[in-house]
């Protein structure tokens, strides 16, 4: 992944199907991780394309940037990461195949991150 990033180490790695039982777990009782929502806000920046990715792919750098706040606690999370992704073009435009977030943050502050980064 790069310097200082460890290729066994992860805060989260999710496939097609963990990110499906996340989303639909959100509409149950059982969401109390963004019970109340979060408020969020991302912030994308400096986004470049890197190289091409077979015929119709492009690999895209961005940086990112999240302000997280919880009900009426004056508390909030800051998180900072480098996202690479990877898009491909089909019939109905680009669409997001992979995605590696790598973060700023060694340990998270966070105790409960339940947004999509």
């Amino acid at each position: 992944a790069g310097a200082g990033f460890g290729e066994t180490s992860w805060h989260m790695n999710e496939d097609w199907g963990a990110l499906e039982t996340r989303v639909a777990r959100l509409d149950t009782e059982y969401a109390w991780a963004e019970d109340p929502a979060s408020r969020t806000r991302r912030m994308v920046s400096n986004i470049r394309v890197t190289d091409s990715v077979g015929e119709d792919g492009f690999a895209v750098k961005s940086n990112l940037f999240l302000f997280r706040g919880r009900g009426d606690q004056v508390s909030y999370d800051l998180l900072c990461a480098e996202r690479r992704d990877v898009l491909v073009r089909d019939g109905e435009g680009l669409k997001l195949r992979k995605r590696l977030i790598l973060l700023d943050h060694t340990t998270l502050g966070t105790h409960n991150l339940g947004v999509f980064l």
